[in-house]
């Protein structure tokens, strides 16, 4: 009986051994493929991330398809940009002081340069201006046309008419496209005329029809 019941134990004890061992060895195997399988979805995702990286374009700041007439447009006002060219003024702005005080510095030049022995503005188109009159009142200006340049400091290219206000405001003529420099506040410099442009009688069509349209 005694032999029979340690025989019983030993199978019992194989028995639950067997099933240990299957069962640590099952487990094992289970860890082993979820680790294989966090693996292979880690090295899938970094391929993944690697081929959307490497395929992405960093898009220009504007359309660089030359064959697009908006992109042609938009690289030309880009180029102008960056040169500083003129920009309009607006009509409504063209009686504010800013603007005001460059078109009468520009006829009081005039003048000037009109009176003066060695003008060189008084050829046979020339209107004459005389600095009393416009000191007196008797001559003034119209700003038919504006723009401004950022350099350093200010350019304005005016396109102006002057009028004789004793004879009912009658144009007198105009300059067109005269071109004045203002210089940066700190370098304490006074607006200075850098071209006459080109100068209108009082009769002109083109003049005309701007101060018409005003």
């Amino acid at each position: 009986m005694a032999t029979s019941a340690t025989v019983n134990i030993l199978i019992a004890i194989c028995i639950i051994a067997a099933v240990t061992v299957f069962i640590f060895s099952n487990g094992s195997t289970i860890i082993l493929q979820q680790q294989q399988y966090q693996n292979t979805a880690t090295e899938l995702s970094d391929h993944t991330f690697a081929r959307q990286a490497s395929s992405t374009t960093i898009q220009p700041l504007y359309n660089t398809d030359t064959n697009s007439n908006n992109n042609k447009m938009m690289n030309n006002n880009y180029k102008r940009n960056m040169v500083g060219g003129y920009s309009s003024v607006d009509t409504e702005l063209l009686l504010s002081t800013e603007i005001m005080d460059v078109a009468n510095f520009c006829l009081k030049e005039y003048a000037s340069k009109f009176a003066a022995s060695d003008n060189n503005i008084a050829d046979a188109s020339a209107f004459v201006v005389l600095p009393q009159d416009v000191e007196s009142g008797d001559v003034v200006v119209k700003v038919l046309e504006a723009q401004r340049q950022v350099v350093a400091g200010l350019n304005y290219k005016l396109t102006i008419s002057i009028h004789n206000k004793n004879n009912n405001n009658m144009c007198l003529g105009g300059i067109k496209d005269i071109k004045i420099y203002k210089a940066l506040p700190y370098m304490n410099q006074p607006l200075k005329v850098t071209s006459f442009g080109t100068i209108l009688d009082g009769s002109d069509v083109w003049l005309v029809s701007l101060i018409v349209s005003e």
